[in-house]
């Protein structure tokens, strides 16, 4: 499998388990709210109040070790990401 390949399937991967996460908080936010309070409002939600949380973690616990940081001199992955 070529790296393309490789990372279809990652990003098809990441793509299911989001969809997942967000059904899941869907569900959470109807229960309290007593109503169906539908995916795209759940989306948004979920993207402005929880997925901050998980980046911040991620950058915690990866960049201070990241060996494409400490090997190349350049900003790794997830500090990519922060820059956005």
């Amino acid at each position: 499998m070529n790296d393309i390949e490789n990372l279809a399937e990652y990003l098809a991967s990441e793509r299911l388990q989001l969809c997942k996460a967000i059904s899941e908080h869907k569900w959470y936010l109807s229960e309290q709210a007593g109503y169906d309070v539908g995916y795209q409002f759940a989306e948004q939600n979920f993207i402005e109040n929880i997925l901050p949380t998980f980046a911040n973690d991620f950058r915690a616990r990866y960049c201070n070790n990241c060996p494409e940081q400490t090997q190349h001199g350049i900003l790794c992955h997830a500090e990519l990401l922060k820059a956005s």
